[in-house]
């Protein structure tokens, strides 16, 4: 699966997703992700990249239909992906919940 996929996938949810931020003033629900890339190499070549993402969900209450529009998006993208507890956050009466993912590609 190419980063791209995985990225206009995300860009694709009903509401705002961007890379490692948000601009000030975006209003609940929104998302961000982080990635790292773990080459696979040999005979001094990268042969395939790994990717490891953390979509972070912002959120005023914890929405059944949000998760599963971010499940199917895994499910249609046949994405294998781990959910942290929600935590609530009193400062910004918010809260964030994490998934985590690979993909190769």
């Amino acid at each position: 699966m190419a980063f791209s996929d995985v990225v206009s996938a995300m860009a694709a949810l009903s509401f705002p997703v961007e890379f490692d931020h948000v601009k000030i003033g975006t209003h609940v629900p929104f998302g961000t992700y982080t990635f790292s890339v773990e080459p696979v190499s040999a005979d001094n070549s990268v042969l395939i990249k790994r990717y490891q993402f953390t979509l972070r969900i912002f959120a005023e209450k914890l929405d059944a239909e949000l998760d599963a529009e971010i499940e199917k998006m895994f499910s249609d993208l046949d994405i294998v992906w781990t959910r942290d507890e929600p935590e609530y956050d009193e400062d910004s009466e918010t809260y964030e919940i994490d998934y985590d993912f690979g993909v190769i590609g």
